[in-house]
């Protein structure tokens, strides 16, 4: 009979109740006066109210073992029996395992004492004798079939694979076995006393010491030398290195991420990070890894949280999407912490870039918290030329993340798109990635698409709130990042301006953040030309991130210092150069007309009129010639196109647009044209089939002159 103290009453059979100070000797225990040391105390000193303990304390018998201070527990799961449901025999066993019993691997440290009597275990058939079968549970550790409990094993069944039961067992530890035909069982492991650590508790004191570790298997990756693991329990996570040779067969290939392991190995360091070299791992047992995996959910559920801060502005809109800001914010440090791999696909644009800037700068540190090494490949930002998600962009992202999890054992990414997703033109590329189980996210504040948000996890865009495009994804951002990491909160504040100037944002948010970033001193001149060096070297990079490059830009270290203002004023005048030398061909080129909603027309063919492959791309031409019409026309409603062979891109101010409709119309007019496109209300681009580009050129004017006009400032 296998018995254990109770857990409530911790052995003394009592639950107590209240426990509180005697009112009467204070906690004394006596109401006599003690002058000095030499003073004795007696009985009849004793304090009447609580006879000398100082408490009064209220107890009833513990209700868990009925007042004994000690439980039955079944020998094979663990779990307390209670009296009278004991079935027949000779062993402890509760109504569960006795339906579904658990198999057990015996695991070192081990010897047949660990084996328990009326329990299952899995063997290996070893050798044949005249009286019966040898099987080995682990080696040293072995029992008798007799011949008569055969059961059809035959000699040919040598090494064979066998489940057992032990049915005998005697005081010398031998073991009586008998073959059991069981299909549905549990799984469990049995190995000697040994405590198990948290891993919270594995220091640097530890080197060189056997640890024996229950967690979840958060990574795994195949490097030159060992297989790397990474392990997270409800305490913490730790790395973990298997060294195997060679010519050895890998003895954990059944392993995978998300397997809830038992690991004994030795504490050590490698480039100065806490690890495991890991001498045997092996699969938890059924219940145990149910409690663990509880216990790890419980801990991440927590941690996922996000502290409460205050925004950075006061804003109405902004206020409404705060609870989904927490709701985002909330799931990207659920992936921090559980080890999934985070995708910051972004536009390639100093908005966008604000955006994912700011909130890697957020999770990078809390990856290296709970894993050093892994902040170089656990999240990944990646820039994209359109403002949508690409095919061809996610055809790329699937591939890498499938490779990653073939290679490296890696998770499928979050995917968070960021300053694009909300158009109809990512609803493949969305639907493609969860087909292959990759979860999507949408922080942006293009004109959203309702399609859109039905297919991702969260989609947050301020028109959801009955706000606009004026509280630009930079923005966000940057309020984002400092909900999932308000460390940081003071290091990244200031570049929510740069986002809005650079996406000629108006209204009151953009005031208080530049406010914020005049603190700093960043005046709106600085402001407007880091945003522009931003778009220039990012023209450049095409499609890498340029993490270095991008920091410096903003100043994350050296802000406003002689080395950050020289760079920005080289790499702004480097560009305003460009864009003048572009401006200065396509002027002549630039064609004016009015509509009949007496609004200003400026169409310029950037295929033939500028250069091509050159900076400033076709939209940031297009936008500079628009600036150009409007300082020409202050008082007018103005429209600019930029036209290429099959595309449109559109400028407006001072007009009521709406070019998400626009395009709509378009797209229901001219079904043979291809149309694609989207935007802003008042900005966008639009694509179609070459062959149709006078047809679509024309209903586009025809749509523009039905626009009103109105005193709106610029975009």
């Amino acid at each position: 009979m296998t018995k254990t103290k109770c857990s409530i009453c911790h052995g003394s059979g009592k639950e107590i109740i209240s426990d509180k100070t005697c009112p009467d000797c204070k906690g004394m225990g006596s109401t006599k006066i003690v002058l000095s040391s030499y003073s004795s105390k007696k009985d009849a000193d004793n304090c009447p109210t609580c006879n000398g303990s100082g408490s009064l304390v209220k107890d009833k018998k513990c209700t868990n073992c009925n007042g004994k201070g000690s439980l039955i527990v079944c020998d094979s799961c663990g779990k307390p029996i209670q009296e009278g449901t004991i079935p027949e025999g000779i062993t402890d066993i509760c109504q569960e395992c006795k339906t579904t019993p658990i198999v057990f691997v015996l695991k070192p440290p081990c010897t047949t004492r660990t084996v328990k009597l009326g329990t299952y275990y899995h063997a290996k058939i070893k050798d044949f004798k005249d009286f019966g079968v040898f099987a080995e549970l682990y080696p040293s550790v072995q029992g008798l079939i007799r011949t008569k409990n055969l059961k059809g094993i035959k000699r040919s069944d040598k090494g064979k694979d066998i489940i057992v039961y032990v049915n005998g067992k005697t005081r010398d530890g031998k073991l009586e076995l008998t073959p059991a035909n069981i299909k549905e069982y549990r799984y469990g492991v049995k190995r000697d006393k040994m405590d198990r650590m948290k891993i919270s508790s594995i220091s640097r004191k530890l080197e060189n010491k056997t640890v024996l570790i229950q967690g979840k298997v958060s990574q795994i990756r195949k490097t030159s030398g060992p297989i790397s693991y990474n392990f997270i329990d409800d305490s913490g996570s730790i790395a973990g290195a298997a060294f195997i040779k060679p010519t050895q067969e890998n003895p954990y290939k059944s392993i995978v991420v998300g397997d809830i392991v038992e690991v004994v190995g030795t504490v050590n360091t490698h480039r100065d990070v806490l690890q495991i070299e890991i001498l045997d791992m092996i699969e938890a047992g059924d219940e145990e890894a149910k409690i663990i995996l509880e216990k790890i959910e419980k801990v991440l559920e927590q941690r996922s949280k996000p502290k409460e801060i205050p925004l950075l502005i006061k804003d109405e809109i902004l206020e409404k999407m705060k609870p989904d800001l927490y709701n985002l914010a909330k799931m990207i440090r659920r992936a921090i912490f559980d080890g999934t791999p985070i995708l910051l696909r972004h536009h390639a644009d100093t908005d966008g870039i604000t955006s994912a800037v700011a909130l890697e700068h957020a999770i990078i540190p809390l990856i290296m918290e709970e894993q050093p090494d892994a902040a170089k490949y656990r999240v990944k930002r990646s820039p994209s030329k359109s403002p949508f998600w690409d095919f061809i962009d996610v055809t790329k992202d699937v591939d890498f993340a499938l490779q990653d999890a073939i290679k490296f054992g890696d998770k499928l990414p979050f995917v968070l798109l960021m300053d694009l997703g909300s158009s109809h033109e990512s609803l493949a590329s969305i639907k493609n990635a969860k087909l292959f189980g990759i979860n999507v996210a949408v922080l942006d504040h293009h004109f959203p698409e309702k399609i859109v948000k039905k297919n991702v996890a969260l989609h947050v865009n301020p028109y959801f709130y009955e706000g606009d495009y004026n509280l630009c994804t930079g923005m966000l951002g940057v309020e984002l990042a400092r909900i999932v990491n308000p460390d940081i909160s003071d290091k990244i504040d200031y570049i929510a301006a740069i986002a809005g100037v650079a996406d000629r944002v108006q209204g009151s948010s953009l005031l208080q953040y530049q406010k914020i970033a005049k603190k700093k001193g960043l005046n709106e001149e600085l402001m407007r030309k880091i945003a522009l060096a931003i778009d220039y070297e990012q023209y450049f990079l095409r499609f890498s991130d340029g993490k270095n490059i991008i920091d410096s830009i903003f100043g994350f270290e050296n802000l406003m210092d002689k080395s950050h203002l020289n760079l920005v004023d080289f790499l702004y005048s480097e560009a305003k150069t460009a864009i003048q030398e572009q401006v200065d061909i396509c002027l002549a080129h630039l064609q004016e007309e009015e509509l009949k909603n007496e609004v200003l027309l400026g169409t310029i063919d950037v295929e033939i009129f500028a250069r091509k492959f050159e900076f400033p791309p076709p939209g940031k031409t297009t936008g500079a010639l628009h600036d150009l019409l409007c300082e020409k026309h202050p008082e007018r409603g103005v429209i600019t196109l930029g036209i290429g062979p099959d595309f449109v891109v559109l400028r407006s101010r001072g007009v009521t647009i709406n070019f998400p409709s626009i395009i709509k119309g378009l797209k229901k007019k001219l079904p043979a044209a291809g149309i694609e496109g989207g935007g802003h209300e008042v900005v966008g681009s639009l694509k179609f089939v070459a062959g149709m580009r006078q047809e679509v050129l024309s209903s586009l004017k025809n749509s523009l002159s039905k626009v009103e006009v109105n005193k709106a400032e610029p975009e």
